[in-house]
C-alpha cells in the first residue's frame, strides 16, 4: 500500500546511515527495496549544458571588454574570414581610442615645454602653446599587422588613380611630398654608364640627360651616407647588450694592466671611459647599494650590476657587483681611466 510500517523506516534509516553517509561511502550503489524509488535533488552536467553555459559567460565578458567574441578561439565562432575582420575591428574600435586617448593625454602633458621651430628650445614666456609648432604623439598603424589588407587595398587603389600626381598620392597615403632631391633624380635611357671591369662599373656617368654633373657627384656622399645609417640600424643598442660584451668585447680584454694591479684591474683612456660608462649605464637602473660601498650601484637590463665611484688613487671606477658568466667575467672585475 506504499506505507512503512516504524520498524521497517528505522531499518532503512540505520542502513542509510551506516552505509552511505559520509566521504567515504561516497560513491556506493544504493540498493533499494519495498518498491522504494531515488530521485536526483541535482543536476547533472549534462542537464546544465556546462560547456555552453562557460562559453557563454566569456562571450559575455569579453564584449563589455570591447573584446570581439570570435577572437576567444570558442570552438564553432569563428572562421578564418571573421577572425580576421574582428581583429581589425578590436582594433579600430578598443585599441586604437585608448591608444590615442594616452597619446592625446601625453601630447598635453608634454606640449607646452617641446622643442619649437628651433629643436631643443621652449615656448617663450607668455607664448601660446598652439602659436608654434607642438611636440604631438601619434599611433603608427603602418606597424600594426592587422591593417596590411586595408593599406593594400589604399595603396592599389591611389596607384590607379592616374588623375593625382605623386605628391597627391603620397599625401592620400600620410606620407610627406618628395624631396628636391629625389624630384632631381629622374632616370633617363640616354645616361651613360661606366664599362664593365672598372672599380664603379655599371654606375651612371656624367653627360646625357639623366641630370647635371653635380647631382651625379652627390651620388656617391649620399650612397655613404644611406650606407652608414644601415650600420647604425642594424647596431646592438647598449642596453641590449649583455655586460660580458661591452667589457670584453670578443673576448679581449679592455685597456691595459698597469703596473703591479691584479690582471682583474684595467685601465682605459679618458675618452675610453666615459664611452664604456654611457654604454654601460644605458637603460640602467639605480638600486640600493651595500653600505661599505662608497659609491651608487645601477642594475642593467641583462640582470647584471655595476657600481660606480671615486676611487682617491684612480678616479672614477666602474666595478662589477655582478657579473651573469663568472666564467667570462669575475665579479669584482675593475675599469678606471689613467
Amino acid at each position: 500500500n506504499g506505507q512503512m510500517t516504524d520498524e521497517q523506516f528505522a531499518r532503512l534509516k540505520s542502513e542509510l546511515e551506516t552505509t552511505y553517509q559520509g566521504a567515504k561511502h561516497a560513491g556506493r550503489p544504493l540498493l533499494l527495496e519495498g518498491g522504494l524509488d531515488w530521485k536526483p535533488l541535482s543536476l547533472s552536467p549534462k542537464d546544465m549544458d556546462f560547456i555552453e553555459a562557460k562559453n557563454s559567460a566569456a562571450r559575455e565578458i569579453a564584449l563589455a571588454l570591447g573584446v570581439p567574441p570570435q577572437l576567444l578561439g570558442i570552438p564553432g565562432d569563428n572562421t578564418y574570414s571573421n577572425y580576421a575582420e574582428a581583429q581589425r575591428a578590436f582594433w579600430r574600435q578598443t585599441v586604437l581610442p585608448l591608444v590615442n586617448r594616452t597619446a592625446r593625454a601625453l601630447s598635453l602633458w608634454l606640449g607646452p615645454v617641446a622643442p619649437t621651430s628651433a629643436f631643443g628650445g621652449r615656448l617663450d614666456e607668455g607664448e601660446s602653446p598652439g602659436a608654434k609648432e607642438r611636440l604631438e604623439f601619434r599611433a603608427d598603424l603602418d606597424q600594426v599587422e592587422a591593417f596590411t589588407p586595408e593599406r593594400e587595398a589604399l595603396w592599389a587603389r591611389l596607384n590607379a588613380a592616374t588623375f593625382l600626381t605623386d605628391d597627391e598620392k603620397r599625401a592620400a597615403a600620410g606620407y610627406g611630398e618628395k624631396s628636391e632631391f629625389l624630384r632631381s633624380r629622374k632616370y633617363s635611357p640616354g645616361q651613360p654608364r661606366v664599362p664593365a671591369g672598372n672599380s664603379d662599373g655599371g654606375q651612371w656617368a656624367g653627360g646625357g640627360s639623366g641630370g647635371s654633373n653635380d647631382q651625379l657627384a652627390m651620388s656617391k656622399p649620399v650612397r655613404g651616407l644611406l650606407l652608414n645609417a644601415g650600420r647604425q640600424l642594424m647596431k646592438v643598442k647598449p642596453s641590449k647588450q649583455k655586460l660580458e660584451e661591452l667589457l670584453k668585447p670578443g673576448g679581449k680584454e679592455a685597456g691595459i694592466r698597469s703596473g703591479s694591479a691584479g690582471s682583474e684591474i684595467r685601465t682605459v683612456t679618458k675618452q675610453e671611459f666615459e664611452k664604456l660608462k654611457s654604454d654601460i649605464l644605458d637603460g640602467a637602473v639605480e638600486v640600493p647599494s651595500s653600505p661599505n660601498y662608497i659609491g651608487k650601484w645601477y642594475r642593467r637590463s641583462d640582470g647584471s650590476i655595476v657600481g660606480v665611484r671615486n676611487s682617491s688613487g684612480s678616479g672614477e671606477t666602474l666595478d662589477v657587483v655582478k657579473s651573469l658568466d663568472r666564467a667570462l667575467l669575475e665579479n669584482g672585475y675593475k675599469v678606471h681611466h689613467k
